[in-house]
């Protein structure tokens, strides 16, 4: 018996050349999907903390957005290429099928941080064992799990925020630019 066909299928990654941090999603949400955006639901936190933590008003425009992560060395991608799910909740997800990080890996050499946006994605990451072995990319990477930026997770924004900050300040230089 073969696997069902996923029915859900995300997004490719978005790269800068020389990428310090990946940020890690499980799947784009049903409203993310529709406008073909990252992050794409309007209650969704994730640009605006990413905006105050870079220093940067938020931009209005998806591709000023992607250009404000890519300009910092930061990469964004889900965990899954594809899925079967029912409306938003990460809770109905079945079927899951990764991404192929092998590959990711080899193109970029400098990440040294992988944050998880909530904790399906950091479960997801880990039972896929998506980090790249320290004998293959030379050195260990780091991986966090953050509170999820979704408008479902409850915490106060600024308490979301205060998290997300810390965890850029565990790369040495890093911020700001």
């Amino acid at each position: 018996m073969s696997s069902p066909i996923p029915v859900v299928k995300g997004f490719s990654s978005v790269e800068p050349p020389r990428a310090r941090v990946l940020i890690l999603g499980s799947m784009p949400g049903p409203e993310s999907l529709k406008r073909l955006q990252y992050y794409g639901h309007p209650w969704n936190a994730f640009w605006p903390i990413m905006a105050e933590i870079l220093h940067r008003d938020c931009p209005s425009q998806y591709d000023k957005r992607l250009e404000m992560l890519c300009t910092h060395d930061i990469a964004l991608w889900d965990v899954l290429a594809g899925c079967n799910r029912s409306g938003a909740s990460d809770s109905t997800i079945r079927d899951a099928v990764p991404n192929d990080f092998t590959l990711f890996w080899q193109r970029q050499r400098a990440i040294e941080l992988v944050i998880c946006n909530g904790a399906t994605a950091y479960n997801l990451a880990k039972r896929f064992s998506i980090l790249p072995s320290e004998e293959t990319y030379g050195r260990t990477v780091r991986m966090i799990r953050l509170p999820s930026t979704s408008r479902a997770h409850t915490m106060k924004y600024s308490e979301k925020l205060c998290y997300w900050s810390e965890a850029f300040q565990l790369l040495n230089d890093f911020l700001p630019r």
